[in-house]
């Protein structure tokens, strides 16, 4: 700022006595949480309110796991990073329907829309992704769940009976070491059904499918679960990033 030509202040200091503030300090955000509330670095889907964000920059304090069969694990590591410095990596026992899996919980602020986006690198088709939300009510557990599933290599969304089924309009995506891929999965929780899914640049409507309902039914929760799949006996790593759950979502 420049000095006062009437009366000049010592260098370093505003005019009028005033002294700026010596140092300005904020806490840190995590590079998901900063993603969330800018819109997505990799994608421009910026929509929907921040409800909840993990990037791992702090570990995996904030998600449970299930106990993992042998030959799994769960880990903090550095590989297929989006933002930050970290991933979760999910290795899944190499088995049948061998799986690694975290999950967590969201408050149910209101019967919104949803959404639910991951940065992923999933390592070789020798494994799926999924993502799912379990949506608890008063008539049952709703269980909206998309996966990137190896053995069709498409994308694909848990249907009403139980079954994967392909989301029309969604091309296959190149899978392998390092490359990098933005999934997101929209839900109505006031009516119970998928709204769209987006996969990289590639969007589809799943307006109007519903998905299964398993038994259960009671006081409202949200649960967020990411889960690595084994498939004919073959596994591999799939790393996990930038996990951002939305609600309000148009």
């Amino acid at each position: 700022r420049p000095e006062s030509r009437g009366n000049p202040m010592p260098r370093g200091f505003w005019d009028y006595g005033v002294n700026p503030a010596g140092q300005i300090t904020a806490p840190q955000i995590s590079a998901s949480e900063l993603a969330a509330r800018l819109g997505s670095l990799q994608r421009y889907d910026r929509l929907g309110d921040l409800l909840f964000a993990d990037g791992f920059e702090k570990g995996l304090g904030r998600w449970a796991t299930a106990s993992v069969p042998s030959g799994g694990s769960i880990a903090l590591s550095v590989v297929g990073a989006g933002l930050g410095g970290y991933t979760c990596k999910l290795t899944p026992p190499a088995t049948v329907a061998g799986y690694a899996n975290i999950y967590t919980w969201a408050p149910v602020i209101s019967q919104t829309k949803l959404g639910m986006e991951i940065y992923f690198v999933q390592t070789s088709l020798n494994t799926n992704l999924q993502i799912q939300f379990s949506q608890r009510t008063a008539s049952g557990i709703l269980v909206f769940g998309v996966s990137y599933r190896g053995q069709v290599n498409r994308l694909q969304y848990l249907a009403s009976d139980d079954s994967w089924q392909t989301v029309p309009g969604i091309d296959a995506v190149s899978i392998g070491d390092s490359i990098p891929h933005v999934l997101k999965l929209v839900v109505d929780a006031a009516s119970g059904q998928y709204v769209r899914v987006n996969l990289d640049d590639q969007r589809a409507s799943l307006a109007g499918l519903r998905p299964p309902t398993d038994p259960g039914p009671g006081t409202p929760y949200l649960e967020i679960e990411i889960i690595a799949l084994s498939w004919g006996g073959v596994a591999s790593d799939v790393y996990i990033d930038n996990v951002i759950i939305t609600h309000n979502e148009p």
